[in-house]
């Protein structure tokens, strides 16, 4: 039984790590700087992106940032600061990744 444990254990740490993987290759997509963040608001039918500890993600799709918005935060834009006081890094996992953010 004990050996069981352990290797469903370690198939886990295997899947965990293959999805960090890919995720980390879609990181590689696009690269924007926040002058170029800024045209990904939201508005006008163009998709809404954020960044957060240097990776862009779309949220385009989440229901909780109709129109660009979210809570008074604006698409667009580096919201490392801001996600850290009110999400947990979970959250970040169904989102899709766009690329990087380039300072």
């Amino acid at each position: 039984m004990e050996l069981l444990r352990q290797e469903e254990t370690k198939s886990n740490q295997v899947e965990e790590d293959e999805t960090k993987a890919d995720r980390t290759a879609m990181i590689t997509k696009t690269d924007l700087t926040l002058e170029q963040l800024t045209q990904y608001d939201g508005s006008g039918g163009k998709p809404a992106y954020v960044a957060v500890d240097g990776i862009i993600y779309d949220v385009s799709r989440e229901g909780s940032w109709g129109g660009g918005t979210h809570f008074g935060l604006y698409a667009g834009q580096d919201l490392t600061e801001q996600f850290s006081g009110c999400h947990q890094a979970g959250i970040l996992k169904n989102l899709p990744i766009v690329g990087r953010l380039i300072k």
